[in-house]
This record gives C-alpha cells, structure tokens and sequence, in this order.
C-alpha cells in the first residue's frame, strides 16, 4: 500500500475495508487446500465507494501536481 499517496489525515474506513479484503484472500490463497470457504471466511469487497474514493482522490492528486509543476 502507497500511504504516501492517503490524501487525509486518518486512514479512510473504505481503504481498510479493501486491506481487509484484500488480507482475507492472501490468507485463503495461501492455505487453499485446507481452508474451507464459506461466507463468514471472506470479507467483502466494498464496491463502488471504495472505486469512487480512488477516482476522487487520484484526480485530487493529479490537480495537485499539475499545480505543483505549473508553478516552477
């Protein structure tokens, strides 16, 4: 994870839900042979907020710099 790139002060709760998500799968993966999947064994994806968060806050990003380079 790119932290630097977290646009806020606090981390937002829909970035941790993907890290969660995304953690729930390497564990499966990793054990894919034993591990039993049911409902309770993954955590959801959260969808479009989390694709409309990265959306927002990379085009923030993106004004910032071209800002920033504009300026020199």
């Amino acid at each position: 994870m790119r932290g630097d790139l977290i646009i806020e002060r606090e981390m937002p709760a829909v970035v941790l839900d993907f890290c969660a998500h995304a953690a729930a799968y390497d564990a499966l993966l990793a054990d894919w042979d034993t591990t039993s999947v049911n409902n309770s064994t993954l955590i959801r994806h959260p969808g479009i907020s989390f694709l409309s968060y990265l959306r927002e806050s990379y085009a923030s990003l993106k004004a910032e710099q071209e800002q920033l380079l504009s300026s020199k």
